[in-house]
């Protein structure tokens, strides 16, 4: 549901289902807290998904979902582990060499919450033993950047 405004010198690209995929996002939240016993967890698990791979906040929202569901619903998580590599492992390579400022610290704090719906995951019993994400973990780890704030997320148990 994407469409291009033409402002005269440029043009813009408007997403129109962003605020319809945010309010989803949050209603599904909100029904984590309230009302769990009522979800098809694995149904969502795609969409979630989906969502880790999608704009900054939905994905920023998406996060916070996964985290919340790492210990409501451990199995499930370590089900979909594989599903979540690619979009964690984007969000986690972000270039953020080119910007500066306000920019800057929001990128960064974009990269640390991919890095901390990570960390929740690898400390689910038996995450770890789907290929696909421990390689994850093993490739974050060693590149220095990433693995300073993990590290500083570990220490400060950030998650």
């Amino acid at each position: 549901m994407k469409r291009q405004v033409d402002l005269g010198p440029f043009k813009q690209t408007i997403d129109d289902a962003l605020p319809i995929r945010k309010a989803s996002l949050s209603i599904f939240a909100s029904c984590i807290e309230k009302c769990a016993h009522v979800l098809d967890i694995k149904s969502f698990m795609p969409i979630l998904a989906k969502a880790l791979d999608d704009v900054e906040d939905v994905q920023l929202q998406a996060h916070q979902i996964v985290i919340t569901m790492c210990t409501r619903y451990p199995r499930d998580i370590v089900e979909a582990a594989a599903s979540f590599v690619k979009p964690l492992e984007n969000t986690m390579n972000k270039k953020t060499s080119n910007k500066t400022g306000t920019e800057l610290e929001r990128a960064l704090e974009w990269v640390k919450s991919a890095l901390r719906v990570m960390l929740a995951i690898s400390r689910v019993n038996e995450s770890m033993n789907c290929p696909e994400f421990a390689e994850l973990v093993t490739r974050t780890k060693k590149i220095d950047s990433l693995a300073s704030i993990m590290k500083e997320i570990d220490d400060n148990r950030d998650i």
